[in-house]
This record gives C-alpha cells, structure tokens and sequence, in this order.
C-alpha cells in the first residue's frame, strides 16, 4: 500500500464514499471511484431547455421518457427537480422557485431564473471539467504507487441524473488481499453495504481527517439553513456507515454531528440517501486542519459560508442550543432507536436500553 498513511486514508475515505472493487479478465481487480460534479448536470440542464418549450408541464414520467434523459438509463427524477424547484444563482436568494408542480405536471415558473440556470450550467461544465477532472486524476496518480496500471478517466450519470466523474485504476490480487485483510474490504460497491472497521477507527487524528476529506469529496454537500451545514450523503442500502461516520466525527475528531437525516424511517424522506449533518463551523481551525476539501472548488465555497457563518453566530448573545451534538434536545425516541438498532454507543448505557425496549 502507499507509503504515506493520509494518502492512503484519503484514498480509503473516498472508496466507503462511492467506491466499488470490481474483478477484471485478467484476475486482477479494478478500485472505481465516484466523484460527483458539484454542480453541472447534462439532464438538469435538458429538463429546463424541454419545459421551457413545454408551457402547459410534464409530469415526473414524462419527463424520464425524454429521449437524452432517457439513454442515460436514469429512473429517479424526484431528487432532482426538488433541487431545481429551488435552484438560485450562487450568493444570490431568487423571489420565486425556478419550478412549479400543479396537478402533478411540472412547470418553469421563472422564465428568466431559467435562462440564467442555463448560463450558470455553461459556467459550471467549464470549472469542473477542467479543475475537478485534473486534480482527481493528479491526486490519485500521486497517491497510488500500489496500482498496477495508472488511472483512467471517464465519466458517467447515475440513476438520479448526477453526473459522476469516473477513476478507474487495477491492483493486483495480493493488494485486494491487503485491502481486504486491514479493512474488510470486498468485491461489489463499497458505499452500499460496507461498515468502517477498527482499523480505521485506530487510525491517528491526521490519517482520520484524510479519510474524512475523502468523504467530503466524494459524498460532501454545503446545505443553507439557520446556518450554513455540510450533509455527508450515504445511498439508504446502507444503514450502518452514517453511524460510523457520526462516531468518527464526534468520538474521534471531537466534531459535534447534528444529527443524521434518515431515509425512509425518519423525516420522510423515503427512498433518498441518509444525510450526516454538521455544521460548518464545527469543522473551523483548530479542531479540523485545514483544508476539509481537497477539492478546491469545494474547498473556496466551504470557506465562504464559514465566514457567514461565524458572522452570523457573532451577532448572537450566547451560543444556540442547535449546536450542541446530537441527540440534541429533540430526545425523539424512534430516531434514537434507529441509530441503536444500527451500532450507535454514543448515548447513556440505561437510556439507551430503555429506548431499545420500547
């Protein structure tokens, strides 16, 4: 394995975030990895150029059935026109949503907000083509002196319509060994069922923060609300990694966790991913090194909202109780059981039995 242990974390963080390890013809084995364009999308981008020549809407079906949305195989739309209901330029707060949804067609509610989608999207297929494919290419060359062959680069649109960078890169069989006998690694998509072993728990604080920024790389997103927070998406197949990410943050790092935004069995959030919330400014030097972002893009856009943030809590008389660490206050006895059911340790030995027994 690589020489340099926060290489090699930061490369760990990025397989639990949307990693796989795949067999090849050759019986070696292939590492994938995922990095999601921050902010361009190709089928966002032909939903609002359709709608705008759609006045009367579509409804969600309709719009899967649109020739270019269509070939990239995506079956889940729902995510994505949420997001573009309340889509606004950057550091700027739009009147209106950019879309409407009535008698379940969806419609452009702003004409000119979706003009101005379409410029931004031109800008942002410009920066992350250029900066975000570069640097992932660059940073894994310089951290995986273990491959067998150097990384290719392609790129891909997931069943959600998000459009993913892909690194793909072999190693041989004895480093699969490796891999699976330090971290129980195994064949398939990593983020979907993997848990985040001892070994990694043990690792020391600088390795820890290179997993973390791993993460926050491949599955990091900033979420405005009271104050700006950073939400670590997980795919809902896997119960387990965002308690295993809320011990790593709050047990080791010291970095207090909201809370997390369960799919399907908390906050309604139905089939979408589990959201492992903080807020930005737990993440502040001293108590996190900088940068959170190997991404530079992400990295300028997290500092931004730091300093908002901070701002913002400087004009407060005394610190919210929203900043303390999960539970919090809201003691909701089925959102802690959750997290029990799941591994969590975090909470006192007798209410955490008298939760479980309830």
């Amino acid at each position: 394995m690589s020489e340099v242990a926060g290489e090699e974390a930061y490369l760990l963080g990025c397989l639990f975030g949307r990693g796989s390890i795949e067999v090849t013809k050759t019986r070696n084995y292939r590492l994938i990895f995922r990095i999601p364009f921050r902010e361009y999308s190709p089928v966002a981008v032909e939903i609002i150029k359709i709608l705008l020549e759609k006045p009367n809407g579509l409804t969600s079906k309709e719009i899967l059935e649109i020739p270019k949305i269509k070939v990239h195989n995506v079956t889940n739309v729902g995510l994505l026109l949420n997001r573009l209901k309340n889509w606004h330029p950057p550091r700027k707060f739009a009147k209106e949503p950019l879309l409407v949804r009535e008698e379940n067609k969806w419609k452009i509610n702003d004409h000119e907000l979706a003009k101005e989608f379409l410029r931004w999207q031109e800008i942002y297929l410009e920066r992350e083509t250029i900066g975000i494919k570069d640097y992932v290419l660059k940073h894994l060359r310089n951290t995986t002196t273990f491959l067998a062959t150097s990384p290719t680069y392609y790129e891909e649109i997931s069943e959600f319509g998000i459009v993913n960078h892909i690194i793909t890169c072999e190693i041989t069989q004895h480093t699969f060994n490796i891999l699976k006998s330090r971290y129980g690694l195994e064949e398939g998509d990593i983020y979907r069922h993997a848990r985040i072993p001892d070994t990694i728990f043990d690792f020391p604080k600088e390795a820890l923060e290179e997993f973390v920024r791993g993460l926050a790389d491949t599955i990091a997103t900033i979420d405005v609300w009271l104050i700006p927070r950073i939400q670590f998406s997980v795919i809902n197949d896997n119960y387990g990694l965002p308690v295993d990410i809320c011990k790593i943050l709050q047990t080791r790092l010291k970095i207090p966790v909201y809370y997390i935004g369960w799919a399907g069995k908390y906050a309604k959030r139905g089939g979408r991913d589990h959201l492992v919330k903080v807020w930005v400014v737990h993440f502040d030097a001293p108590t996190f090194t900088q940068p959170l972002f190997r991404n530079k893009r992400k990295q300028e856009e997290f500092l931004y909202h730091l300093s908002l943030a901070k701002e913002k809590l400087k004009e407060r008389s005394e610190k919210p109780k929203w900043l303390e660490p999960c539970p919090l206050h809201r003691r909701k006895r089925r959102y802690m059981k959750i997290c029990i059911e799941n591994g969590c340790k975090q909470l006192p030995k007798g209410l955490a039995e008298f939760i479980v027994s309830k």
